[in-house]
């Protein structure tokens, strides 16, 4: 499939594509973005949730587990990644951000200023979610090796 290469790379522009796109109305515009918003946040609670998992997990199997000292301290550098991917899931994206904060400059703006603020919202949380799953999957390689190992000795 071949991707556009036309669509907006700024905020301004996007938040100017969306609008034209609902017939300039700002109330859907802004819908739209917001539910965008909401995937971000489903992510970051679905992240938050595995590292409830692991950190459930963990706390019952490492400190009694007969695994060696040394796959123990890789079981614990993953531990330790997949809790700073939380939180960077909890602080980058499940914080609240409210549109309301920014003061338009006119009336007129008001629907391309919000909706061009809720965008970099949007921008903002995306890439908390993806650095944050990035690091929840450096975090599991760690915690799958401390296994292997411990399967291997």
């Amino acid at each position: 499939m071949k991707t556009p290469t036309n669509l907006p790379q700024n905020p301004p522009d996007e938040a100017t594509l969306i609008l034209s796109l609902v017939e300039e109305d700002g109330f859907e515009a802004f819908q739209l973005v917001a539910q965008q918003i909401n995937v971000s946040h489903n992510h970051a609670a679905a992240i938050a949730q595995l590292v409830a998992i692991v950190t459930a997990i963990s706390a019952a199997l490492l400190p009694g587990s007969s695994m060696p000292a040394n796959t123990k301290w890789i079981a614990l550098v993953g531990f330790f990644v997949i809790l700073v991917s939380g939180a960077i899931a909890v602080g980058g994206v499940l914080r609240p951000t409210w549109i309301t904060e920014f003061k338009p400059t006119s009336k007129e703006a008001f629907s391309h200023e919000m909706v061009e603020r809720a965008i970099g919202i949007r921008r903002s949380k995306s890439r908390y979610v993806l650095l944050s799953g990035l690091i929840l999957l450096i975090g599991f390689a760690f915690y799958a090796a401390s296994l292997c190992f411990t399967a291997l000795w």
